[in-house]
């Protein structure tokens, strides 16, 4: 009776011992399942802000293009303009278009219609932000129902400044809150998630799921702008929503370069679903162990469970890795390929047969330093995680841009036994950069670089000039008689002329010089590293002689001429702007003197002129 006593005794401390194990296990695991929810929900939110990071930069570059490339004495609401906005709004599907205002808020040309039909913006926000404030960064407007189409949009804005600094209009893209919309419809595969997309204010500039009565509401006095986003500029934090009432955990970011932060999130009910099952199944197991009293038991369901949980997570974790859009590899201790995923076969065209064994150096593609792998590879010794942009070649030897991070998995005693490298393909994306930065300095018709490189390439002409000491012809060219051969044939041949033109010039000269054009029928060329006049002579002698060669275009020969003035660093100015004006003026000479010919700048002549003002 008394053994029976002392095996009950012990059976039931040894039972409430295991379940007190048991149940700090069971929160163990809560923890574990918020924090693993945690971290898929920053990573998700990061590459959220980085995608929606590239869009907005992609926007701004096309409407701070526009803005600095119209003339404020060009026909704002021409059909050259309208193809220039519609150039912008072809490559960038996140906007539904651009449009030109002028400064009293009149829509003058539209990317989507020409021409356009008369709406005012006077009262919108971001006209009036930017007529009163000199801004020189992009406006990001409250979320509103368009006029002409009754769609939610945000109007994402620069100013229009003259050259004396007064605004002139404003250019601004209607950005489709739709498009965000649907692309987080597709990424967020977690159940109970969602996004938001927030001014720094406070405004809520769209979400996912759509709720129309919120959109455009002020969410200031919410825990993120109340309470955390004064702390850190991103984190995360479990609060009761304000649109549902549901407890959620949610992940922020601002963006570096915007006043936005988007935030991720889901419902603690959805996160805890799984941890609930096991809980309740871990408490029903231990209930029945009490009452059975059987400590074998106890133990041998316990040891089920443990491997059951385990066959689950090895099931999860293989379908992850199989079914994750991102290409994946993972090596082992010596870097050797001991696996890849499905994606990552899309992605480079090798098959694990194909890498086993080797190395991922079989991937690259020769575009980069040694430096740039010394790097990464100091930068995996000392913190275990590299990420950056990385050109690779696919097997069939084509070049891609991806973002690529590494992590270094490490055992218990922290010695590394695998590298796991994960792959985004943004190959498109970089191509779009590259169109977009070449529409930003070119000239679209005649590929010639426009004012804005024009400046950049004056600025180091001059400073190679003054290190060498040598001369700098800045030569300015108007074509003689091009309007009356526009007039007659039409701007279809007048382009064609003017691409043949910039194709003489380009022949002309030698490749550290600068032929780049302005507007119009106006040219400049730079023409460096000169040790006398002399040279500048020789080179618009003969170029004046191939200008004057018969052009065929379009089935016509045509013949054209060009004034040119030229003005010379150092014996002239060294400020770029003065310079293009003193050949500027001294093209005007050589249109007086009988065209056809160049004039160098003279300040006595200029002193002998009248006062003009």
């Amino acid at each position: 009776m008394k053994t029976s006593r002392v095996l009950i005794l012990v059976s039931t401390a040894v039972s409430a011992v295991i379940a007190v194990i048991i149940g700090m296990n069971i929160w163990h695991e809560r923890q574990q399942t918020v924090e693993e929810a945690r971290n898929r929900l920053t990573t998700l939110n990061y590459a959220l802000a980085e995608q929606l990071e590239r869009s907005l930069q992609a926007v701004d570059l096309a409407i701070g293009s526009v803005a600095h490339g119209l003339d404020t004495t060009s026909n704002w609401s021409s059909p050259e303009v309208h193809q220039l906005l519609r150039s912008y709004a072809t490559v960038l599907p996140q906007i539904r278009a651009l449009a030109v205002v002028d400064a009293r808020g009149n829509i003058v040309n539209d990317s989507a219609q020409h021409p356009v039909s008369p709406i005012n913006v006077a009262d919108r926000e971001h006209f009036k932000f930017l007529q009163a404030n000199p801004h020189n960064r992009m406006f990001v407007s409250v979320p509103f129902k368009s006029r002409r189409d009754n769609e939610w949009t945000v109007v994402l804005s620069r100013r229009i400044v003259g050259s004396d600094g007064t605004f002139m209009g404003v250019v601004f893209a209607r950005l489709q809150p739709s498009y965000f919309q649907e692309l987080y419809k597709n990424v967020l595969r977690l159940p109970g998630s969602g996004v938001n997309v927030f001014r720094s204010d406070g405004i809520l500039l769209l979400r996912q799921p759509h709720i129309e009565e919120v959109v455009g509401t002020s969410f200031l006095q919410a825990p993120l702008f109340a309470s955390h986003l004064p702390q850190a500029e991103q984190g995360s934090f479990e609060t009761t929503s304000v649109s549902d009432g549901a407890s959620r955990l949610y992940s922020y970011t601002t963006l570096r370069a915007y006043p936005v932060v988007i935030n991720s999130n889901q419902s603690m009910d959805a996160i805890l679903a799984p941890w609930w099952t096991n809980a309740k199944r871990a408490s029903i197991v231990v209930g029945l162990m009490l009452l059975a009293g059987f400590w074998l038991v106890r133990r041998l369901l316990l040891a089920m469970k443990a491997q059951e949980a385990a066959d689950t997570s090895l099931r999860l974790a293989a379908s992850v890795f199989e079914h994750t859009q991102e290409g994946i590899l993972v090596t082992d201790a010596r870097q050797h390929v001991i696996a890849i995923n499905r994606a990552f076969t899309r992605l480079t065209g090798y098959t694990l047969a194909d890498l086993e064994g080797k190395t991922p150096a079989v991937l690259r593609s020769g575009r980069h330093e040694p430096a740039f792998y010394q790097s990464m590879r100091r930068a995996l010794q000392q913190s275990g995680e590299w990420r950056s942009e990385i050109w690779n070649v696919r097997k069939n030897g084509e070049s891609f841009a991806g973002l690529l991070n590494i992590s270094a998995v490490k055992d218990p005693a922290g010695t590394v036994t695998h590298y796991v490298a994960v792959y985004a393909d943004i190959t498109d994306l970089k191509k779009t950069q590259h169109h977009l930065e070449h529409l930003a300095n070119f000239d679209a018709l005649t590929s010639l670089p426009n004012r804005t490189l024009l400046t950049d390439r004056l600025d180091q002409a001059i400073a190679r000039a003054r290190r060498q000491k040598q001369l700098l012809a800045v030569c300015f060219l108007d074509l003689d008689s091009f309007k009356p051969i526009n007039d007659q044939h039409g701007h279809e041949v007048g382009d064609l002329l003017l691409a043949q033109v910039a194709q003489r010039l380009r022949n002309a000269i030698r490749a550290d010089d600068t032929a780049a054009r302005l507007g119009g029928d106006e040219f400049v060329l730079l023409l460096s590293d000169l040790n006398t006049v002399e040279e500048c002579e020789i080179a618009l002698l003969r170029l004046i002689e191939d200008l004057a060669a018969p052009i065929l275009v379009a089935g016509l020969s045509l013949r054209i001429s060009a004034s040119i003035g030229v003005a010379i660093y150092p014996f002239d100015d060294a400020e770029p702007d003065m310079l293009l004006r003193l050949a500027d003026h001294a093209m005007y000479r050589a249109k007086e003197n009988g065209r056809g010919r160049f004039h160098f700048f003279d300040a006595a002549e200029m002193a002998k002129e009248p006062d003009q003002g």
